[in-house]
């Protein structure tokens, strides 16, 4: 299942010429994931690893199986967008707890740590002690091939006034999209 943000990113590191592989978990925390994890680690000694949106949790098992620092192409905290913008709480507030620390363990065992906009990583931050060199802002951008068929062509400008524009946007108005 390849979230579309990511989609991008790999697509453009295999066009640029980048040896990549996708993996993907049917459920990231779990012994069989471990145990998946352990069968590529001799396959993938000299590997770079960069776990995806919204998929926190693999850093710690991928720590603890190949002993690398991991970069998480995080898009934003879980935090925001399951506690913040969806008040998904749990049972007596159980969430509150489980995905902070998710989140704090996620982004204080990754190396670097990509967020969708610069007041991401000033929140980001703030919110769970981290240094900011340590966070930066990718912006996502978005797949041409998707929109052509919206009505208009992204390079053609002909048949727009100087006071119209176009403002693509991928995700909806929750805080953790960056929209603001």
């Amino acid at each position: 299942n390849v979230r579309s943000r990511t989609q991008n990113y790999f697509h453009s590191l295999v066009t640029m010429g980048h040896r990549c592989e996708w993996i993907d978990f049917e459920k990231p925390f779990s012994f069989k994931t471990l145990v998946e994890l352990h069968k590529l680690r001799k396959h993938l000694r000299s590997a770079r690893f960069v776990i995806t949106c919204p998929s926190h949790i693999l850093v710690m098992p991928c720590l603890l199986v190949f002993r690398k620092r991991i970069l998480l192409d995080a898009g934003w905290p879980l935090w925001d967008g399951v506690i913040g913008s969806r008040k998904q709480l749990g049972f007596l507030g159980v969430n509150l707890i489980k995905i902070y620390i998710f989140d704090f363990l996620a982004f204080h065992f990754s190396s670097k740590v990509i967020l969708e906009s610069e007041q991401q990583v000033l929140h980001t931050s703030k919110s769970f002690l981290l240094p900011k060199r340590k966070l930066f802002a990718l912006f996502t951008g978005f797949n041409e091939k998707r929109v052509e068929n919206f009505g208009f062509d992204l390079e053609d400008s002909t048949n727009r006034s100087r006071s119209q524009f176009s403002v693509l946007f991928r995700g909806g108005d929750q805080k953790e999209s960056g929209l603001e």
